[in-house]
């Protein structure tokens, strides 16, 4: 019986056979995409307009192929999220900005864009790697000075803070990607990479990366199968115990230094007022969620209704507690708990985050078992843990973390780099 990956993969490959030219147009058109996401918000809205005009001048000879797409398990469940989202303002708590609720998230609308040309994700994999490495390197440019690289908040590149945090943890993932599997012709560029984007990550000192590469680094030892005679497996342990060796023998490193100045500062505070304070004020954020959910756990409060009800609760607080008024104003401005599950079950309630739930999921499910014999598969695994980890401790519902989502899932239909008699049901 020919599964459904099959199927998909045939139907695919008739369609470039049939459409050389809108293929090879629409391929271009993803690379820049993929190329321009590693650069900035801006120029990934510029290619994400390209693409979309591509994918709709070339629907009248692709729309035969996009039934997997659309019957993606994963992307109706994400789709519907954000469907129960929009039905929620209908009961939003007052001060709730609708306006600001009804936005669309195009990056779900991205995997179809992407599906046509998914059967290169080689491709659109290296140029994902091109374009968070020349942001990797801008920078460590920019942010050199007098003395030395700055760090964190006062290191700066060609996106926002927010996006950059994403693109440095893509790059080093992808440099580490490099080394686990690329052959030995290829492999200096790959530690190249890995030590620039190393450099980078640990003057940022985003705690999030830090978490991330550490389990990703497990998927990419672990993923695919296989003996441990493989030497990437060993080049990549290697080659991560000597950065993490180097860090710690670096005492005064912007990641150690940041670690040990919250310590210090949470230490000093009594315990539930350290909560409050840690992760920058985001451990009094999913602090307030808890008070929220409880207050509304069927429905929720609204799509968008988190900034009016964190403002209301930080009043209150400070109302009686004057004399930590400095802590809950501090909280007043997290505005997003920074946990898609806490953030989709206060404004949605237990539907909105069962389906966010499932969405994430499935998808990280499919990419896990395709990755068991494909090195790509793994790669995009490796790439997709990065979102899993920020539905915890991080946002993920804006573009950059997106737009992984939407290259993942449509990488992930279409495992193109297996052989025929390889590709499992999914």
């Amino acid at each position: 019986m020919t599964s459904n990956a099959s199927r998909a993969r045939i139907a695919l490959e008739r369609l470039e056979a049939e459409d050389p030219r809108g293929h090879a147009l629409q391929l271009l058109a993803a690379m820049a995409w993929c190329l321009l996401g590693g650069l900035g918000s801006t120029a990934e809205s510029v290619g994400w307009g390209v693409l979309l005009a591509i994918a709709l001048i070339r629907l009248p000879k692709s729309w035969v192929a996009y039934r997997p797409a659309i019957r993606d398990p994963a992307w109706i469940l994400m789709g519907a999220w954000w469907l129960w989202g929009l039905l929620s303002l209908t009961w939003a708590v007052p001060g709730t900005d609708l306006v600001e609720g009804m936005k669309p998230y195009r990056w779900l609308l991205t995997p179809l864009l992407l599906w046509p040309v998914a059967g290169r994700p080689l491709v659109l994999l290296s140029c994902l790697g091109i374009g968070v490495f020349i942001q990797t390197v801008a920078t460590l440019a920019m942010s050199w000075g007098p003395d030395g690289f700055t760090s964190y908040l006062e290191m700066r590149g060609l996106a926002n803070l927010g996006d950059l945090s994403w693109q440095l943890t893509i790059a080093l993932i992808l440099a580490a990607a490099a080394v686990r599997f690329a052959p030995w012709r290829l492999l200096p560029g790959g530690l190249a990479m890995l030590a620039v984007a190393s450099i980078a990550v640990a003057h940022a000192a985003f705690r999030f990366s830090l978490v991330t590469i550490a389990l990703v680094v497990a998927v990419l030892i672990v993923r695919p199968r296989g003996g441990w005679s493989s030497s990437g497996r060993w080049i990549l342990i290697a080659t991560l115990l000597s950065v993490g060796a180097a860090l710690v023998l670096h005492d005064d490193a912007a990641v150690v230094e940041r670690t040990r100045h919250e310590m210090t500062q949470l230490r000093s505070l009594r315990w539930d007022q350290a909560v409050f304070r840690a992760g920058s004020s985001r451990g009094g954020g999913l602090v307030a969620s808890v008070d929220f959910i409880a207050e509304r756990p069927w429905f929720g409060s609204g799509r968008g209704s988190y900034p009016t009800l964190i403002a209301e609760w930080a009043e209150v607080r400070t109302a009686a507690e004057p004399k930590y008024a400095e802590i809950y104003e501090s909280i007043s401005r997290i505005t997003n708990p920074h946990n898609i599950y806490m953030l989709s079950w206060v404004e949605g309630g237990v539907i909105s985050v069962l389906l966010a739930t499932a969405g994430l999921w499935t998808l990280a499910v499919r990419l896990w078992r395709r990755a068991a014999r494909d090195p790509i598969m793994a790669t995009a695994l490796a790439i997709y843990t990065a979102v899993l980890v920020g539905s915890f401790i991080s946002i993920i519902e804006f573009r950059a973390p997106g737009g992984l989502i939407a290259l993942c899932m449509a990488i992930s239909r279409n495992p193109c780099s297996l052989r025929r008699d390889e590709i499992d049901d999914a």
